[in-house]
C-alpha cells in the first residue's frame, strides 16, 4: 500500500487495487491544524461571559447622567425588554440613537462613560457553563479577545477563572478610537498585530453573540482581501445565549447554540467539512 502525505491534514493511501482511500489525521494537538486555522478571536460580553445584568443596569445609570430627569425609555423598563432591544438594534449606536432616543451628541458623551461605570459595578458576571472547557481544548490555536468592555474588567475575569493565559492578546474599550469601534475591524488589526502571528497565515474565526460581530467579521476580511486574496475570517454566531441570529439582516457564516457546538464547528473547519454556512 503506498501513501501519499498532503499538506491540507489528508493522508491518501493507494491500495493494491488502485482504490484511494482518504483518511483525516486532524487532532486539535496536531500542527497541521494550525495552518488551517491561525487564530481564534472572540467577543466578550454574551460570548464568553452572561453580563446582561450588569450591562442592563451600567446603561440604566449612565442614560441617568446623559439626560438627567428624563424619563427612561421603554427599552430599559426591564431586563426582557433590554434584552429585546439589544437584539433588533444593528450596533451600539443603533441602540442608543434610535432605541434610547439620545442624539449624536448624545452618544459620544455617553460611550466613555461604560470604562467608570464597569469599574464601580458589584454587579456579578459569570462565564456561560462549559465555555472554559472550550477555551481550553482550543489552547493549541492562539486566541484572542475583541471587545467593546474594559480590558481591565476583562482580564480580571479571567483571571477568576484561571483562563487569563490562554489569550495572547484582549483589545478593550480604550484601545480602539471611538470613531472605529465595532464594526470597523480596527480593533480586529490591532489584535491580530498583538499575537505576533506570522505575516501569510491568513484564516481565522471570530466569534460573537450580535449581528455586529458578523458584520465585524466581514469588514475584517474585506481588508485582508485587499493584500491577501484567500484570506478568510469566518464568522461564529454565538446563540446559547439570548439572542436570535434569524432577525439578523447580516447572516454569520456558522451557528453555535450550545458551547460545545463551537467545538464542532472549529473541528469540521479544521477537517474541511464545513463548507456550507449552518444557517437558521
Amino acid at each position: 500500500m503506498l501513501r501519499y502525505a498532503r499538506n491540507d491534514g489528508v493522508v491518501l493511501y493507494r491500495t493494491p487495487k488502485f482504490k484511494v482511500v482518504r483518511v483525516y489525521i486532524y487532532q486539535l494537538e496536531n500542527n497541521l491544524v494550525k495552518q488551517m486555522i491561525t487564530a481564534i478571536l472572540w467577543d466578550y460580553d454574551g460570548t464568553l461571559v452572561n453580563s446582561e445584568q450588569r450591562r442592563f443596569s451600567i446603561t440604566t445609570e449612565i442614560l441617568e447622567k446623559v439626560v438627567p430627569g428624563r424619563p427612561l425609555p421603554p427599552a430599559l423598563h426591564s431586563l426582557e425588554q433590554f434584552n429585546e432591544a439589544n437584539i433588533r438594534a444593528h450596533n451600539w449606536r443603533d441602540l442608543y440613537l434610535n432605541y434610547f432616543a439620545l442624539t449624536d451628541e448624545q452618544v459620544m458623551l455617553a460611550g466613555p462613560m461604560w470604562s467608570e461605570h464597569q469599574n464601580k459595578s458589584k454587579i456579578p458576571v459569570e462565564i456561560f457553563e462549559g465555555i472554559g472547557a472550550v477555551i481550553r481544548k482550543l489552547g493549541h490555536f492562539p486566541q484572542g479577545i475583541c471587545s467593546l468592555n474594559c480590558k481591565e474588567d476583562i482580564k480580571s475575569h479571567l483571571k477568576r477563572y484561571c483562563l487569563q493565559d490562554y489569550f495572547k492578546s484582549i483589545i478593550g474599550y480604550r484601545d480602539v478610537p471611538f470613531t472605529q469601534q465595532k464594526p470597523d475591524p480596527f480593533g480586529f488589526f490591532c489584535c491580530v498585530q498583538n499575537m505576533c502571528l506570522e505575516n501569510d497565515d491568513v484564516n481565522f474565526i471570530y466569534i460573537g453573540d450580535h449581528e455586529q460581530d458578523v458584520q465585524f467579521a466581514q469588514n475584517a476580511e474585506q481588508e485582508l482581501k485587499k493584500t491577501k486574496s484567500k484570506a478568510r475570517v469566518w464568522s461564529l454566531a454565538a446563540c446559547y445565549g439570548e439572542n436570535d441570529s434569524s432577525t439578523w439582516s447580516v447572516k454569520p457564516d456558522y451557528i453555535a447554540h450550545s458551547v460545545n457546538d463551537i467545538l464542532s464547528i472549529v473541528t469540521e473547519l479544521c477537517e474541511g467539512n464545513a463548507s456550507f454556512p449552518q444557517k437558521d
